[in-house]
C-alpha cells in the first residue's frame, strides 16, 4: 500500500483500490452536502448534480495530496463538478439534436407549467446567471472568488448577479394572465 492506494490482483487483472485518508473523510463530510446543494441549484436536476458531485469528489480523492493544500479545495471541486456537468450537457445536446432531426415537431412534447418554486425559477435562468447566483448567494463566495471560479471579470459577475436577481423577481411576481403566463396569449394550450 502506497500513497493511500492498495493494489490487489484479481486473476490476471490488477485492481487499484483507493483508501481515503482521515482528513479527506472529514473534508468530504462537510463539503459534499454543500457541493450537491449548489450543483442542484445550478443544474436544476438533483440526479445530474449528484452524478457531477460524485465524479468531482472521486477526482478530489485521487488527487488529495495536491488538493488538500490548495487555498480553496472546495472551489476546485466545484469547478471540476461544473466541468463534468457541462461535458454531460454537451453530450445530451447532441442527442437532442439527433432527436429533433428525426422526430416530427408535432410529436415533440412541451413541458407542463409547474408551480413556481425556487428550483423552477432557477431552471429558467441562463447557466451563467444560475452559476453566479449560487456561488454568490448560496455558497457565499466573494465577487473576486466567483470571478476566479467562473473565468469572468469581477464587473461581469456583479452585472450577471444583478440580471439574475431581476429575472428571478420578475418570474416570482409574474402575472398568470400576462403575456407569458399560463393563461396568456403566448400559452400554447390556450385555444383561439
Amino acid at each position: 500500500m502506497t500513497d493511500g492506494a492498495l493494489e490487489l490482483t484479481d486473476g490476471d487483472d490488477l485492481v487499484r483500490v483507493v483508501v481515503a485518508p482521515a482528513d479527506f473523510d472529514v473534508w468530504y463530510a462537510t463539503t459534499a452536502p454543500r457541493l450537491l446543494a449548489s450543483l442542484t441549484l445550478v443544474t436544476g436536476d438533483p440526479h445530474t448534480a449528484a452524478d457531477a458531485a460524485a465524479e468531482a469528489m472521486a477526482r478530489a480523492l485521487e488527487r488529495w495530496r495536491r488538493v488538500r493544500v490548495m487555498d480553496a479545495p472546495e472551489a476546485w471541486t466545484y469547478r471540476v463538478a461544473v466541468n463534468v456537468w457541462k461535458r454531460q450537457q454537451r453530450r445530451a445536446a447532441l442527442g437532442r439534436t439527433v432527436l429533433r432531426r428525426t422526430v416530427p415537431r408535432s410529436e415533440q412534447s412541451t413541458a407542463a407549467s409547474l408551480p413556481v418554486e425556487l428550483r423552477d425559477v432557477l431552471a429558467v435562468l441562463p447557466r451563467r446567471q444560475r452559476e453566479v447566483l449560487v456561488l454568490r448567494l448560496v455558497l457565499g463566495l466573494s465577487q473576486a472568488e466567483t470571478a476566479t471560479l467562473t473565468g469572468l471579470a469581477e464587473g461581469t459577475v456583479a452585472s450577471t448577479l444583478s440580471d439574475a436577481k431581476r429575472a428571478m423577481r420578475a418570474a416570482l411576481h409574474e402575472d398568470p394572465n400576462g403575456p407569458n403566463g399560463p393563461n396568456g396569449p403566448n400559452d400554447p394550450e390556450v385555444t383561439r
